[in-house]
């Protein structure tokens, strides 16, 4: 039975990192004293606003000063502490601005913002600034912002970063201090400056669905407008924010004097910030340690704190159902995007395995599944890179099929010493796809590092080299038996697959044993694996390994994997239908439509049942003695005896 090399496994790995942004070097630009000022833009026709968090911390009150110099209330409807964002709503008509991904964004575009910086010195109007992207990402290569050199004063906070499309890329957020800069590296900083990139902008925006679906995305579609006309477009959308601290009580007055409250400590942020990571990291070493219970109370001690990698953590242990949680996909989820509203890349990867396998209470949704990777490969994450090099060869997630760019991103990842990327680079050398040669002594040398970090697909792929002596190593079905079982133990479909053919041939040392056969098929069936779908419908077609006989059950199995593109599936579907088993009415067109397909994937099966329809003239074809010998020669060029002895016959 057939061996398929697979390109992929589904595993949420661990991961431990810890991101300290040097905020000694940012100040914000919101004009604080009694009453402060910053910027703000509308994102929705319905009135949601955008703006910085420090724009709005400690406000008693907030007012929104829009185009027509109107002066009305806002509420505050989400916030995002650690990117320093908001979200307010005001009751008005409002025009809002199209938002696109900043993963598009390139260094050197032209940008600007409009905002209202010094309103005591500059008025009430707003002002334009220009320059570009200076960088991808913010001071000492922080991956949420982006570094610009629009030029930008206290007032400018909160405002849009908007490219020459009109669309909205980034918020801006701070500039470098010119005092601290001075005072570490002796020099004035010139046009250093940050906006939070419009990514985390939308994460924000996706946790409350009245925001969500009223925002409009950039179309490459829409009309070029000259600068001074955009610039006119896009004005009324941007609006001052006005936040009020509470009230002093007035000096003098002849109120009786009340003792004042004893005064809490206030937390001290960068403490608290490092609170939470030790209990990350604790949280990580109990699991290493097989401490569950233990890591769940550090994880969740560290998520409560903020911290991005204790929520994600967290996540990964209700997914499994470790630590004495109940599995909860769904909870998973809601602490996945938590860890997203702060940028967390391995959070990205892992909501985007959810949404590309429709669990956790999500639709099945391969374009959101391809937007996390990509959200989370913009920030070097080995499995995101590896995640969305497997949509790119499949073409799924509305990705074209790409195997350039898969190899790409593999080889990415696997510079990180990404197993899975690895086992996924080896597959490709082995079948010369993506502009690399064919090279089996490579595919094996990739194999091997893979395998080496307990990677399922690494040891299964190495298994089938071993087993047919491949890529410079000696046949082996001893050790090849060893890798499969080692995979298989590890819910690898393949191994399962591959480990049940073993027992069903009496190979490796194995005792035939169709019995155990038929477990290891239902393994590998039960997970969607299409070759064990195959061999497992194979075994109820003939009756083997303790099962009825039963051609129904054998086309249901045949049909999940033939809807999968399996070859050998498409042409045992033929079979059945020109045979009319399985609850099936007797077809031969159908049974010619589905040899054809496993014909054009190189099946020698299907290119052998073609061939026999073109020379009876059956299934609709007109007899074609010529075309039969062509498809006997074809599959007889890969050793299909039926194939040989049909040349044989002919005189060929």
């Amino acid at each position: 039975m057939a061996r398929n090399l697979m390109s992929g496994e589904a595993t949420v790995k661990i991961f431990y990192l810890v991101r300290y942004l040097p905020f000694l070097f940012l100040f914000p630009m919101a004009g604080f004293a009694q009453t402060s000022t910053g910027t703000g833009f509308f994102i929705t026709n319905n009135s949601y606003i955008a703006t910085n968090f420090h724009v709005i911390r400690g406000a008693s009150e907030l007012l929104v000063r829009d185009f027509r110099g109107k002066t009305l209330p806002a509420q505050i409807i989400r916030s995002d502490v650690a990117n320093d964002l908001a979200l307010l709503k005001i009751d008005a008509q409002s025009v809002g601005l199209p938002l696109s991904r900043s993963s598009s964004v390139r260094k050197g575009d032209a940008v600007f913002t409009l905002g209202f910086p010094n309103i005591q010195l500059q008025g009430l109007a707003s002002k334009l600034t220009e320059g570009s992207i200076s960088s991808l990402s913010g001071i000492q290569d922080e991956p949420n912002n982006f570094q610009i050199s629009v030029p930008v004063q206290p007032g400018n906070s909160g405002g849009p970063l908007i490219n020459r499309d009109g669309a909205i890329i980034g918020v801006v957020v701070a500039k470098l201090s010119a005092t601290a800069a001075l005072k570490t590296v002796s020099q004035l900083p010139e046009a250093v400056n940050y906006a939070v990139k419009s990514n985390y902008l939308m994460e924000l925006i996706e946790t409350d669905i009245n925001v969500s679906e009223q925002i409009q995305l950039s179309s490459k579609k829409s009309k070029v407008l000259p600068f001074s006309d955009l610039v006119s477009k896009i004005e009324p959308s941007v609006v001052l924010i006005i936040a009020s601290a509470p009230a002093k009580k007035p000096a003098g007055t002849n109120e009786p004097a009340t003792p004042p409250a004893p005064k809490a400590p206030t937390p001290d942020p960068n403490a608290l910030a490092k609170n939470a990571a030790e209990k990350d990291d604790l949280g990580g070493a109990a699991e290493r340690a097989g401490r569950f219970e233990e890591a769940v109370r550090y994880y969740r001690e560290s998520a409560e704190l903020g911290n991005s990698n204790g929520q994600n953590n967290l996540g990964r242990m209700y997914s499994a159902g470790k630590g004495g949680l109940p599995r909860d996909e769904a909870e998973a989820v809601r602490w996945y995007r938590l860890a997203i509203t702060r940028g967390n890349a391995y959070a990205q990867t892992n909501l985007g395995q959810l949404y590309e396998l429709g669990r956790g209470g999500l639709a099945k949704d391969e374009r959101e599944a391809v937007r996390l990777y990509r959200l989370a490969t913009d920030q070097g994450n080995a499995m995101a890179q590896t995640s969305l090099g497997a949509m790119y060869s499949n073409g799924r997630g509305g990705l074209n099929k790409d195997d350039t760019e898969a190899v790409r991103l593999y080889r990415l990842a696997a510079n990180q010493g990404f197993g899975l990327a690895e086992a996924n680079l080896g597959a490709m050398y082995q079948s010369g796809r993506g502009g690399l040669p064919k090279d089996e002594v490579e595919a094996v040398r990739l194999y091997r590092l893979a395998a080496s970090l307990g990677i399922g697909t690494g040891q299964a792929n190495l298994g089938v080299m071993f087993e047919l002596g491949l890529g410079g190593v000696a046949k082996d079905e001893a050790e090849a038996l060893r890798l499969y079982r080692l995979a298989a133990d590890r819910g690898n479909a393949q191994a399962q697959n591959n480990l049940g053919t073993m027992y069903h041939h009496g190979r490796g040392g194995l005792n035939k044993d169709a019995v155990e056969a038929v477990r290891w098929y239902r393994l590998a069936a039960n997970q969607g694996f299409s070759m064990g779908q195959v061999n497992l419908g194979t075994m109820y077609a003939n009756g083997l390994g303790g099962l009825p006989k039963d051609d129904a059950e054998a086309v249901r199995l045949y049909r999940l994997a033939a809807d999968q593109g399996n070859a050998t599936a498409q042409n045992n579907m033929g079979a059945m239908y020109q045979s009319g088993r399985g609850g099936l009415s007797k077809d031969e067109s159908e049974a010619v439509r589905w040899y054809r397909l496993a014909m054009s994937q190189g099946q020698a099966m299907g290119q052998f049942n073609l061939g026999r329809m073109y020379e009876s003239g059956l299934g609709g074809l007109t007899k074609d003695e010529s075309e039969a010998v062509r498809l006997y020669k074809l599959a007889a060029a890969q050793k299909q005896d039926l194939a040989i002895k049909a040349l044989s016959r002919l005189g060929m």
